[in-house]
Formats: C-alpha cells, sequence, structure tokens
C-alpha cells in the first residue's frame, strides 16, 4: 500500500514502490534524476538510492524493488529528488517526508 499526501509519501515495508513525479520546467535533458532517502537530511548513509527514468513531457519515474524496501526498517525518514546535468545540480524538493510502516504478512 502507498499514500501520498502532499509532498510526504507512506509506505507499506516490503512492497515495490513504484511512483512518478511531475518536474514540468525542469531541463531534463542529457539530465540523470536520483530519489535518496535518509533517516534525516544530515545522516551520512542512505536507506535508498534509485535512479529515476526520465520520461517525456517532464515527468520522473520510480521503481524501488520489493527486496530494498524489504530491508527498509518501519519509521520516519526523509526523501528528495536530485537532477544533475553538465550545467550542475538542481534538488527538486527539499526533504519530504518518507514513512515506512511495517505489516503483518512477511515482508
Amino acid at each position: 500500500m502507498m499514500e501520498i499526501n502532499g509532498r510526504d509519501i507512506t509506505v507499506s515495508r516490503g512492497d515495490t514502490l513504484v511512483i512518478s513525479f511531475n518536474a514540468a520546467g525542469v531541463n531534463l535533458k542529457d539530465a540523470r534524476a536520483t530519489f535518496t532517502v535518509k533517516r534525516t537530511p544530515e545522516s551520512t548513509r542512505p536507506e535508498i538510492v534509485e535512479q529515476m527514468t526520465i520520461e517525456e513531457g517532464g515527468r520522473l519515474s520510480l521503481k524501488v524493488p520489493a527486496e530494498t524496501m524489504r530491508h527498509v526498517s518501519p519509521g520516519t525518514y526523509v526523501y528528495d529528488i536530485l537532477v544533475e546535468d553538465t550545467d550542475g545540480r538542481i534538488t527538486l524538493n527539499f526533504p519530504a517526508r518518507f514513512e515506512v510502516i511495517g505489516v503483518v504478512h512477511s515482508a
């Protein structure tokens, strides 16, 4: 299960996370986009780092495999999206909440 409230994301532990973001107005030509989840913005060790797919029309899609999500303990984290190209780096959002909820079935 997944729930989005504004920029905040809540997901079930062990589920495949599939989501897309609108990056309209950002030049994505020859760019690379990275989705990162950490305990806090200052944490040195990321819990999730996944490259995003850049689609036509300024959409960024993300698929985090169930195997990766299985290793993220229930709790509250933060995420952001970074776009990098030859001109530099742009953080698309300030750190937003990423909550992982434990499930009853085997994750």
